[in-house]
């Protein structure tokens, strides 16, 4: 019944365990026009497809698959891996839209166990975040776990801002006195939009 879905199994996990999933999507494949719709998420359950109650989804940063994010879940108590419809010995979640698909992104990779890592400044060098950290830049932590066996960053950091220059806030200052945050021409729409992104 749904105009667009996504399914995709786990091994290694089961009924109460929580998993962290990276969507990598490919950016600006999705139609700017489409209205997004919510992206529902259902697990395998004796061959019918549970819902995801409000309480088992902890995050979801991709914004209804528009941007790459993570999608954090607690897995019900009625996973079951021994189901019919698809192959046993895999947890199986669905990804659904029930219409208007084109508002999402195309899926470039789905990977498992993702997390967050922010940059914490220790006196670093405020030219630091002009660029982004490449993508293979995080091999290994300082302090890692026992059960830890490797570590991956497959794509470049995002989101990083380099810190306010004097120059810049003299710009930042006069646009903001010509403009007032209400645009009156296409200038101003411009410079608000490079300012926010």
């Amino acid at each position: 019944p749904d105009e667009g879905e996504f399914i995709v199994g786990l091994t290694g996990v089961g009924p109460g365990d929580s998993l962290s999933l990276l969507l990598q999507v490919a950016p600006g494949s999705a139609d700017p026009e489409a209205e997004p719709r919510p992206v529902r998420w259902s697990v395998l359950c004796d061959n019918y497809w549970r819902p995801a109650a409000p309480r088992e989804l902890a995050i979801d940063t991709s914004r209804s698959l528009r941007a790459s994010g993570i999608v954090s879940l607690v897995l019900p108590g009625e996973t079951t891996t021994d189901n019919t419809w698809l192959p046993a010995g895999a947890v199986w979640l669905k990804a659904s839209v029930d219409k208007g698909s084109r508002a999402a992104c195309q899926l470039v990779e789905v990977a498992a166990n993702a997390v967050e890592v922010r940059f914490e400044d220790r006196g670093n060098d405020p030219r630091h975040l002009a660029d982004a950290l490449p993508a293979g830049s995080i091999a290994k932590l300082l302090a890692p776990p026992p059960a830890l066996k490797q570590v991956a960053q497959p794509y470049a950091s995002q989101g990083g801002r380099q810190q306010e220059s004097d120059a810049m806030l003299v710009r930042r200052a006069a646009e903001r006195l010509r403009h007032r945050q209400r645009c009156v021409t296409p200038w101003d729409y411009e410079r608000l939009l490079l300012e926010a992104y």
